[in-house]
């Protein structure tokens, strides 16, 4: 579990949607057909992804999503590999 404090919540749904839709759309999992074929780990790493977008956008002021390097690195941050 990656515990995470927060400074402030706006715009972290948006973020976790976002990055829902961008993990799913790398895996190429957009469409009703490949969600139905999705394999439970495919969409245990969009839900991992989608949650650390809104996580680093937590930590900071306003609604201020984390750019791709910046999610990248978020796993080694706190101990995890990527």
């Amino acid at each position: 579990m990656i515990v995470t404090f927060g400074a402030a919540t706006v715009g972290c749904g948006d973020c976790f949607l976002a990055g829902l839709v961008a993990s799913l759309a790398g895996q190429d999992l957009l469409s009703a057909a490949a969600l139905d074929r999705a394999t439970a780990p495919a969409l245990e790493q969009a839900g991992r992804y989608a949650a650390a977008v809104a996580s680093l956008n937590a930590m900071r002021e306003g609604c201020d999503p984390p750019s791709r390097a910046e999610l990248e690195a978020f796993p080694r941050q706190v101990g995890r590999a990527a």
